[in-house]
């Protein structure tokens, strides 16, 4: 997965986070309500049960957010590393240079 699309991926994810949140935070406000009110209790029931699905779904986004921010952090320290060599060290046992290599030695554009 490239950079580009790890973003796109965090974003969905951030998205549905916020969504889940809101309709918790909603959920709450409605349950809050409905007691004050003495409203149906087995409507005040369904409610109850299905918000604490709803934290740990955001709660379980929030995690995938984490790990798709370290992996993007370990992909961008890894390419760090890869930029920091020496060309010496992309020498293949036969003595020529990636291809990918051979490109920015010889093409200053690519600088």
């Amino acid at each position: 997965m490239d950079l580009s699309s790890g973003m796109a991926q965090a974003e969905a994810i951030l998205s549905a986070k916020t969504r889940t949140e809101g309709e918790a935070r909603i959920l709450e406000s409605e349950i809050r309500m409905d007691k004050g009110h003495c409203g149906d209790s087995e409507s005040i029931a369904g409610r109850e049960e299905k918000l604490p699905k709803l934290q740990q779904r955001a709660d379980s986004l929030t995690a995938d957010i984490m790990k798709l921010a370290e992996d993007t952090a370990d992909r961008i320290s890894e390419s760090h590393k890869t930029a920091e060599k020496e060309p010496s060290d992309y020498f293949r046992s036969n003595g020529s240079l990636p291809v990918n290599l051979k490109f920015h030695l010889h093409n200053p554009l690519s600088r």
